[in-house]
């Protein structure tokens, strides 16, 4: 990974209203 993808990851996981749905967003596109 990139630091542009760990960055855009750790704001999706801090803006996201829910947190399971944050996980399983992040998940998928930090894998």
């Amino acid at each position: 990974m990139n630091t542009h993808r760990i960055v855009s990851c750790l704001s999706m996981r801090n803006s996201a209203a829910s947190p399971s749905y944050a996980y399983s967003h992040i998940h998928a596109f930090c894998s």
